[in-house]
């Protein structure tokens, strides 16, 4: 993910975004990070550009996106079964793919998707043991064995709680703008979207 990070904002390295992160880490306050990233040379918004990133790398939650749980439903369709939902998480993640990878490069996305497993599995514990692949598209590997005996409900929660977590690491990393044009890219048909942190979307009438 620092790979990623650094390779969109030059001329800083991997570890100059890696020591920034750290900072975070161990500071209350962005102060002492950013300090460290212009005296590295990044102009003001390029620092604030990772600043962002990282926060929400560090502080992303699992909270209730309706944007995922349309994408979700989408692919699904209604009162699908477990692996229909396995399925149609899969779906939804290999048509982000070429967007996401285009913008955050293909172990960029990985990353995300793996920082999002990490953050939706303390909530829904069947996702312990999924691993995020790439190959070359990004999946879940293990999801179809961790669902067996699961009732749909708690499998849809979980795995639209992943999505949710997914498009909010993107937003904190590319901006909210860029990551609807990368979901209206892969459904034209996307509703008309209200580009907030948890993204959510207001419905078409009728």
């Amino acid at each position: 993910m620092a790979y990623a990070l650094a390779a969109m904002s030059p001329p800083l390295s991997t570890a100059d975004v890696v020591d920034a992160a750290d900072e975070l880490t161990a500071n209350l306050g962005p102060a002492p990070a950013i300090d460290q990233l212009l005296r590295r040379g990044a102009d003001l918004m390029t620092v604030r550009r990772v600043i962002e990133a990282l926060r929400a790398l560090r502080d992303v939650q699992v909270t209730d996106s309706g944007l995922a749980g349309w994408l979700l439903t989408r692919e699904a369709g209604p009162g699908a079964d477990p692996r229909s939902l396995a399925a149609a998480t899969e779906h939804v993640l290999r048509k982000l793919d070429p967007g996401l990878s285009r913008l955050a490069t293909p172990s960029g996305s990985q990353a995300l998707l793996s920082r999002a497993l990490h953050v939706a599995r303390a909530a829904f514990p069947f996702l312990d043991g999924v691993r995020a692949i790439a190959t070359p598209d990004i999946g879940l590997q293990g999801l179809s064995e961790r669902i067996v005996d699961l009732d749909a409900a708690e499998v849809g929660s979980g795995l639209q709680a992943l999505l949710g977590v997914l498009l909010d690491l993107v937003i904190g990393l590319i901006g909210e703008d860029l990551t609807i044009a990368v979901v209206r890219g892969a459904w034209p048909e996307l509703p008309p979207v209200k580009a907030t942190h948890s993204v959510s979307f207001r419905p078409p009438r009728g």
